[in-house]
């Protein structure tokens, strides 16, 4: 770890020396873009009001820099539980154990909503999804959340929607150094630094940060390091080279579930797991390049990125009379070239995308009593994509967007231990999206789309530990899952005709088969043939023009998730809440004091493993946070109040066991930047 934080340094005193060179050349400000949309950068007139957003033919959503900063959020899941159509539940409260589900999916969220870090897939192939931790908050310039089906443009996981992350670059800037401490309730504490610095040849972004906590809970600590930077260089006009890599490590307990009976003999903060535990370790690096040609007939933009990623985690389990020790390896290895054709067809502007995504991944798992006998299982899994997407501008109010992807997957399955065997398991599958977007003024339109999704199965979903007591046995591979398929049908609009208010709605129908879920009757993973999901997102703005910077706003979503057919016919899909309500405010006055109020409600669900609805219903609860900021010449202090009324309650729970969420806390800290 030591010797890869001096190489990060050693490479920013490099870099810092390249741009004092390139000082005395004027710098431009590159405007804001909007990536995902498209899969590609392209340039806005601003955001999150651009011209690429009013002309999406889908659900796109736009979290910028300031507003990151003036959330007070200390991590991703943190700032998107405010999020209309996004629901966040966390196990600890402190952001490493969450699940982000967009659209409604569930205990399956985090296998339903994929997360990109620069265009660089971060869900992981096995249940746990996307590591919300590997990436700290404090380097990211935006978040871009698509929700519906996107599985044309993204392939796997897409299917209730895509979270982008963009960290920040130097972009030519003039070099700056800043700094940053926290301190709040739970003993917590951050330090974090970063450098960045950009010129017409080189830009660079490095971020180092580290933070621990005892949780609300016993048992509830977390320890974390984090690295992560980006290196651009552009030795010419029409090449780009770049590098993104990261490094994370963590260490955390883990509590236990507490039931009514434990919460009223020893309150909220109670554990039923004292010595349970876990730990990560996990890096990644992606270098790329971008090649551009522009010709009389069109522009062609040729652009590819390899993505190497490598994740070690264990966890220690407690029985009592013996210690469970589960040991998990990933490795990721991608191709994802990419071209962009920018042409004009009959006088109308057309981009049409046409790539390959290519992974080979391996996960390694050893699980059982700790210096005992382990069960042994190696999968890997190998996937090959092919998309096109086309994007025609019919008038300058009009635009038609349309796409196809086919991807093939190939498992292979090693198993060790009490059984050996080794199996192959081959699906394809594809996807298809078409939409329309309708400009009926310069600031507002109508879209509708229409998008086939797929979600192939985690590599957990195949396989569980062995086991055996006398003549039972149980556990293994289970190979009669296949993959997961849906429709999704949408309509929306975008409305700013009102300078002082902005609205936004949409209405979606997710028409699922095959879904992939954990069935706790026969205690196995298995599919539920067929799945709906409909809900109304609405999110309104209001923009007082005679009080500069005063934001008053509200987001609700509706979501019904529920089974047809067979023997959960009719039930709600656990996990799903049917109501989520946010609203708030965010002023900043003498361009320097920033204050920000946000209330959430969020309404009963079942517990997970509850497909029968046998339990009752978790709690609705509500939670109210405060931040106040002042920041004048580089320097800011800041402080917030979360859960301000000390409410009392649990994001997620497993049929009548609860996690509880963190009870009323603070943060205060210090920013320089120079």
């Amino acid at each position: 770890m030591k010797k890869f934080i001096v190489i990060i340094m050693a490479c920013v005193i490099l870099a810092s020396a390249a741009c004092a060179e390139e000082e005395k050349v004027p710098t431009q400000k590159l405007e804001p873009i909007v990536v995902t949309p498209t899969r590609v950068e392209e340039d806005s007139l601003s955001y999150p009001d651009s011209a690429s957003i009013l002309k999406s033919t889908r659900t796109v959503q736009v979290i910028g820099k300031d507003e990151i900063e003036k959330s007070g959020a200390r991590s991703v899941p943190e700032l998107l539980k405010s999020q209309v159509g996004v629901q966040v539940r966390e196990y600890m409260g402190n952001g490493k154990t969450a699940q982000v589900d967009v659209r409604g999916f569930g205990e399956t969220g985090q296998l339903n909503t994929l997360v990109m870090i620069n265009g660089r897939r971060t869900n992981q192939i096995d249940l746990s999804g996307a590591d919300w931790l590997q990436v700290d908050i404090d380097s990211i310039e935006r978040i871009e959340i698509l929700r519906g089906a996107q599985s044309v443009l993204y392939g796997d996981n897409a299917t209730g929607g895509v979270i982008n992350i963009i960290t920040k670059k130097g972009k030519g800037a003039k070099p700056e150094i800043g700094f940053n401490y926290e301190t709040g309730s739970y003993h917590y504490n951050k330090y974090s630094g970063y450098s960045t610095a950009g010129s017409d040849f080189l830009d660079y972004f490095v971020n180092i940060s580290t933070a621990d906590s005892d949780g609300y809970r016993n048992n509830s600590d977390l320890q974390r390091t984090d690295v992560n930077g980006s290196l651009t260089m552009k030795p010419a006009e029409y090449l780009a080279l770049k590098l993104d890599a990261g490094y994370h490590q963590d260490w955390y307990g883990l509590p236990g579930a507490v039931t009514d009976v434990q919460i009223d003999r020893n309150g909220w903060q109670a554990v039923t797991k004292p010595n349970d535990c876990a730990k990560t370790q996990d890096y990644y690096v992606m270098p790329g390049f971008s090649l551009k040609y522009d010709g009389s007939w069109g522009d062609i933009i040729f652009t590819s990125d390899f993505p190497m990623r490598s994740r070690r985690a264990a966890s220690l389990f407690d029985q009592t009379t013996y210690w469970y020790e589960q040991n998990d390896h990933i490795t990721s290895f991608g191709f994802t070239p990419r071209v962009v054709i920018e042409s004009t067809i009959f006088k109308m502007p057309n981009r049409a995308i046409i790539g390959m995504d290519i992974y080979n991944n391996k996960s390694e798992r050893s699980s059982g009593v700790w210096s005992g006998g382990k069960d042994i299982m190696v999968i890997r899994q190998g996937t090959v994509g092919l998309y096109f997407s086309d994007t025609l501008t019919v008038t300058d109010r009009l635009t038609a967007n349309g796409g196809f992807r086919t991807e093939w997957a190939n498992y292979k399955f090693d198993q060790e231990a009490l059984l050996a065997g080794d199996d192959n398991k081959n699906f394809s599958e594809y996807a298809f999206d078409a939409g329309v977007d309708y400009k009926y003024n310069d600031s507002s339109s109508v879209y509708a789309n229409i998008a086939r999704s797929y979600r192939y199965p985690a590599v957990d979903e195949w396989y569980q530990p062995l086991w055996a007591f006398w003549i039972w046995s149980g556990g293994g591979i289970n190979l009669d899952i296949e993959p997961q398929t849906g429709i999704n049908y949408e309509v929306g609009v975008r409305d700013n005709t009102i300078k002082w208010l902005k609205l936004g709605a949409d209405y979606f129908i997710m028409d699922s088969r095959h879904e992939l879920f954990y069935d706790p009757i026969n205690f196995t993973n298995a599919i539920y043939d067929h799945t709906m999901r409909n809900g109304i997102e609405l999110e309104a703005h209001l923009l007082p023009q005679n009080i500069n910077s005063l934001d008053l706003f509200a987001k609700y979503t509706y979501e019904k998730a529920f089974f047809i057919g067979s023997h959960f016919a009719g039930n709600e899909i656990p996990m799903v809440p049917q109501h989520k309500l946010t609203w708030g405010i965010s002023y900043t006055f003498m361009d320097s004091v920033d204050i920000n109020y946000l209330f959430n409600f969020v309404g009963p669900r079942y517990f997970i493993s509850d497909p029968l609805n046998l339990s009752r219903r978790m709690k609705q609860y509500i939670t109210n946070d405060i931040r106040m900021a002042y920041h004048k010449h580089g320097f800011e202090v800041y402080g917030s109040l979360n859960n301000i009324f000390d409410f009392k309650y649990a994001e997620i729970g497993s049929y009548g066991q609860y996690y509880p969420a963190n009870g009323r806390n603070y943060v205060v800290g210090v920013k320089y930047k120079f």
